[in-house]
């Protein structure tokens, strides 16, 4: 996928019972090394309320990266849902934001700790943002 945009498209046309096109907000504002672990999450939420009656399915509201971690907010959840986010936003802490690389992922930090930005990064993927930072 070229952007951020079309990746939205692609999640609201295959997870349908938790995406709609109607809520931009939840285009996810992630860089595209984390797809994967959105992908998985989407279609294992959205097997799991297939069978939900359409005003009780939780719908996603927004996807981002907050303190060098995922961040998926559904409206609602239940405790096998939670699960099932918690396993993903901790699996984003030791996945490159930008490539999905798996392997020497460091924080790489900007700015004072206080207000600066944290980025989950591989070793090549942190020396080229060093570079632009």
């Amino acid at each position: 996928m070229k952007n951020q945009i079309e990746f939205y498209q692609f999640l609201c046309r295959n997870y349908p019972h938790i995406f709609n096109y109607e809520n931009k907000y939840a285009t996810p504002d992630t860089q595209s090394g984390w797809n994967s672990i959105i992908i998985s999450l989407s279609e294992k939420i959205n097997d799991y309320v297939k069978g939900w009656r359409e005003e009780d399915k939780p719908k996603v509201m927004q996807i981002k990266e907050k303190f060098g971690r995922l961040r998926y907010y559904i409206t609602t959840s239940d405790n096998v849902i939670f699960k099932l986010i918690r396993k993903a936003e901790d699996e984003s802490v030791q996945t490159c934001e930008t490539c999905g690389n798996k392997n020497d992922i460091k924080d790489h930090k900007r700015g004072q700790r206080k207000y600066g930005w944290i980025k989950r990064l591989c070793e090549n993927c942190g020396e080229e943002w060093e570079k632009l930072h």
